[in-house]
């Protein structure tokens, strides 16, 4: 028999036989589905802040570990990804769950196409790339879901900071040795420094590294989950018109272009797993980009 003596409520779960410290007892399929607000994060266990368990055995929880609700997981859209194995325990189709993580990307490149026809909405794309991320965990009461923690800070900014200069050291040698600093250049710098740490960089990072690489780490593996990571932050590249425009001339669809901006991501996405804090990659892509900046691959003052 269980113990029936409760520890603290947990925001969100009313009924006491949650919070017991021993086996939680299930005898039937309908008390198990009723759980599946709690027990779909149990098969994301590298996923901080989320339900995680030892043993799932059939109508039966042995010792919840680390109950915690807020992975910002959205538990309505996730119920079509939901299944019951042989067992009774719960898992989640991985093809389901990638449908749902995929259509705030599907939202992301969408907006980026369509600022290709009307720039103006780039700024709603940018928009986007902040605030959904931010939204998601304010929401789940889980900052740490999207990156932002204040745990290992400062190996975070070290790690961002190596990792942006030996970016910046590379942008250099492949796309301007042979070229003068661009005229202006100064001004350049004083400008792109706000615009790329404030905007530029935290509207991809946040949404790639901090939200949508932590969401697919938790299903499929860090390996796959960075792989694929990085292959969404280049495919995205090419829906927005960036080559060509009068803010920049950066090769992107070149074949050098497209295999920098793979390498990248698996560069922002391995110290992004390292750290486990999206200030690494902020802080990385930030310095990155004033690189751009330096080597004429994007001007924030026309002569």
């Amino acid at each position: 028999m269980p113990d029936k003596k409760c520890t603290k409520p947990i925001p969100g779960i009313d009924r006491p036989e949650y919070h017991t410290r021993g086996v939680v007892e299930r005898k039937s399929f309908v008390d198990r589905q009723e759980l599946f607000e709690d027990a779909v994060t149990a098969s994301l266990p590298n996923t901080r802040g989320v339900l995680r368990r030892s043993t799932v055995t059939s109508g039966r929880f042995s010792r919840l570990e680390n109950i915690r609700l807020g992975d910002g997981l959205t538990f309505s859209a996730l119920k079509g990804a939901a299944m019951t194995t042989n067992n009774g325990s719960f898992g989640i189709k991985t093809p389901g769950y990638l449908v749902v993580l995929g259509l705030p990307y599907v939202c992301f490149c969408g907006l980026g196409l369509a600022s290709r026809f009307v720039p103006s909405l780039f700024l709603i794309f940018v928009l986007y790339g902040i605030a959904f991320p931010l939204i998601w965990a304010k929401r789940m009461h889980d900052w740490s879901s999207v990156g932002f923690s204040k745990r290992h800070l400062g190996k975070a900014f070290l790690w961002g900071i190596a990792a942006g200069i030996g970016w910046g050291l590379y942008t250099y040698v492949m796309f301007g040795r042979n070229q003068p600093f661009p005229p202006g250049w100064e001004l350049q710098v004083v400008l792109a420094i706000p615009i790329w740490l404030l905007v530029l960089s935290p509207f991809q990072e946040f949404f790639f590294r901090g939200w949508f690489q932590t969401k697919l780490q938790a299903v499929i593996g860090k390996r796959a989950g960075l792989l694929m990571t990085s292959l969404a932050f280049t495919a995205w590249h090419y829906f927005p018109r960036f080559e060509g425009t009068s803010t920049s001339t950066l090769p992107l669809n070149s074949p050098a272009g497209i295999i920098s901006t793979f390498i990248v991501g698996l560069l922002f996405g391995s110290i992004y797993q390292r750290t486990q804090n999206v200030v690494a990659p902020w802080l990385a892509h930030a310095i990155a980009g004033l690189a751009l900046v330096l080597v004429g691959g994007m001007s924030f003052v026309q002569p």
